[in-house]
């Protein structure tokens, strides 16, 4: 039995997600997860190109309407100046301390760490690390005030 070495390329010139009119397109996004959009960049530069433009109207609409329909606790405030993209990956999807790289919950699974979205600042930073790098000794209030203006808890 001859086994081919020749590469088919037969399925590439099938129609696929990236021959679909860009309405259709925008409609299908618009249902998935903000965190399901990041995955969907992955899948070819086209893709990425269309999800991750800073400047698109549509791309920002995507977004928008995914995080509101999957995340509807989670408002943007005009004064967090990113894109819809950015804030999504701040907010829901960026789960490490930006300093030392440590885990959301748990440092070496011994001790609980708290990480929290300091917006003065956008980024991600853990409490031993703001006690580490400023002169704020008492984190509980720097971290609620936020969590409660992001997350609008009521």
């Amino acid at each position: 039995m001859k086994i081919s070495t020749d590469l088919s390329y037969q399925n590439l010139n099938k129609p696929g997600l990236t021959s679909l009119p860009i309405e259709l397109f925008e409609e299908i996004c618009k249902c998935i997860p903000p965190s399901s959009l990041y995955s969907l960049t992955l899948v070819c530069h086209r893709i990425r190109n269309l999800l991750w433009s800073s400047s698109s109207s549509l791309t920002q609409r995507i977004w928008r309407i995914s995080r509101q329909k999957f995340h509807p606790t989670i408002h943007k405030s005009i004064t967090y100046h990113c894109t819809e993209q950015e804030f999504i990956w701040k907010v829901l999807l960026h789960k490490k301390c930006q300093f030392c790289g440590k885990s959301y919950l748990f440092n070496n699974f011994k001790e609980i760490i708290t990480i929290g979205k300091y917006w003065p600042f956008q980024v991600n930073i853990c409490v031993l690390c703001v006690k580490d790098k400023t002169n704020i000794d008492d984190t509980t209030e720097l971290f609620q005030k936020d969590y409660q203006i992001l997350f609008s808890i009521g």
